[in-house]
């Protein structure tokens, strides 16, 4: 599955990027409002940057749907996937519907046609059976697959839940040890304060 649904995510961000060049000379089209949108919004970002970022969050983002409609019997569409999206944040949610519900060039419409196609058709429980939440141990593969100097350059590496328990035991018991913290790292100290009356470099 993260194969299949890296090599479509590579497809859609060449399309999205010539596209986008296109709008970009004409100064208009779906794309283009949607780059100005970001640019303003979240991050100034180059085209080839933003095309990336629209491939992936389609396709990412589609993928968390699909989980989340994992039980229902309905048929899963781009229309299902934007009803199943948390409404945690309205600018999100609504910067979601406009990446897949665009009046975009056909090539582009195909494809974000042909992602919720084969998400449809996957036993997604089958393919995630015991996960509870499969979205974040999932990219490192999806992102490997898809571009692995990228997921190098972010540090995009699962680690086992087993260490990060160990990790977080281990410095747990350092704060109640070396720094004298009785409710360990849940103690509410404002450390900026401990390191004060301690001389401890902030």
């Amino acid at each position: 599955l993260a194969r299949e649904l890296a090599w479509r995510a590579q497809h859609l961000k060449a399309i999205a990027l010539d596209e986008l060049s296109r709008e970009i000379e004409l100064e208009q089209g779906p794309l283009y409002r949607l780059f100005q949108n970001f640019n303003l919004a979240l991050a100034r970002q180059e085209p080839d940057e933003f095309a990336d970022t629209y491939a992936q969050t389609i396709t990412y983002g589609m993928l968390a749907a699909r989980w989340l409609a994992r039980n229902k019997l309905t048929r899963f569409t781009r229309k299902e996937a934007m009803k199943l999206l948390p409404s945690t944040s309205e600018f999100l949610r609504d910067l979601f519907n406009r990446l897949i519900n665009e009046d975009y060039d056909t090539n582009l419409t195909w494809l974000i046609d042909d992602i919720t196609s084969l998400l449809s058709r996957t036993s997604i429980r089958e393919v995630f059976e015991g996960e509870q939440d499969p979205s974040i141990h999932f990219y490192q593969g999806f992102l490997d697959a898809y571009d692995p100097v990228i997921r190098r350059r972010m540090g995009v590496y699962y680690t086992p839940d087993e260490v990060v328990h160990y990790i977080v035991r281990s410095i747990d018991h350092m704060a109640r040890t070396n720094l004298v913290l009785r409710l360990g790292l849940a103690d509410p100290i404002r450390w900026g304060d401990y390191a004060t009356e301690r001389g401890i470099a902030k």
